[in-house]
């Protein structure tokens, strides 16, 4: 598919993602997870409670046929299996069917094995959104990062999401207390969130379905900035429910449930536009 752009500083946020968010349910998009054991239930859940269809099937014999018939797709390197890679290295050859792609490469600077899963899905040229925490982005932008396993060792830094996106022609969302995204030459914030998120397990792939479920009934590359914004708002109306990180979990998926267009304009003052990139 065609590559994703961010909006300029003139966007009017609030009638596109309310348009975005009001067009789930009634279109029940088909998101095709390849994803990792960990996540995978949370990510069915959230992608439930917005109104699509999540679909997680890595078997290879089948995997084509599946991800042909849906409405976008998600690889997540979070636990690496022979048979997940081969699906991925399938769904390559088909260059996954024209669909938008996300990539979420979870754990990239623990091992080998990742780096090199990582760099040849980006290398095809199919990745419309590469969307990771502050060390995931620095290492693939940088070659270097503090990450200790899965978790975050660095500051969120705009400039690793520029280089990253600028190198491969995608959408870099890096996710954070604060998240950054770009294009390589338009940059912006989404901020707020609870301080409850980040405590649960695969909270950052689930933030990769919200995305996804935004780009599959809309191909644009606000709907990545939609996403996050969504996750934002529902996290905080979670918190208010919440007496510890399972009543979270559950109110999570309730405030998604509950998230149409008529919430886009609790965003105002929450996306910020930071600058234009420089090319170099």
């Amino acid at each position: 598919m065609a590559r994703l752009t961010l909006p300029d500083s003139s966007w009017n946020f609030e009638p596109e993602t309310g348009d975005i968010w009001g067009a789930i349910r009634p279109g029940r998009p088909l998101l095709h997870h390849l994803t990792n054991r960990v996540a995978a239930p949370v990510q069915a859940l959230a992608a439930a409670a917005l109104g699509a269809r999540p679909l997680m099937s890595s078997f290879p014999p089948e995997v084509a046929g599946l991800a042909a018939s849906s409405d976008a797709i998600l690889f997540n390197l979070g636990t690496p299996t022979g048979e997940g890679w081969d699906a991925m290295q399938t769904l390559i050859r088909h260059e996954c069917f024209g669909k938008p792609l996300l990539l979420d490469p979870v754990g990239v600077g623990a091992s080998d094995t990742r780096a090199g899963q990582a760099k040849r899905i980006l290398e095809s040229g199919l990745v419309s959104v590469c969307k990771g925490n502050a060390s995931e982005i620095r290492f693939l932008a940088r070659g270097s990062s503090g990450m200790r396993g899965v978790d975050a060792g660095d500051p969120v830094e705009g400039e690793n999401a520029g280089i990253l996106a600028r190198r491969f022609g995608c959408i870099v969302a890096i996710t954070g207390p604060e998240d950054i995204v770009s294009d390589g030459e338009r940059t912006w914030r989404v901020r707020g969130g609870s301080e409850l998120l980040p405590c649960l397990p695969a909270s950052g792939c689930l933030a990769g379905t919200v995305i996804l479920a935004c780009l599959a009934v809309r191909r644009i590359g606000s709907g990545v900035l939609a996403g996050l914004l969504a996750l934002k708002l529902a996290s905080e109306r979670a918190e208010r429910r919440a007496s510890g990180i399972g009543s979270f979990q559950s109110a999570l998926a309730d405030a998604l449930w509950k998230l149409g267009s008529a919430d886009a304009s609790s965003g105002v003052g929450r996306l910020a536009y930071v600058r234009r990139l420089s090319a170099s």
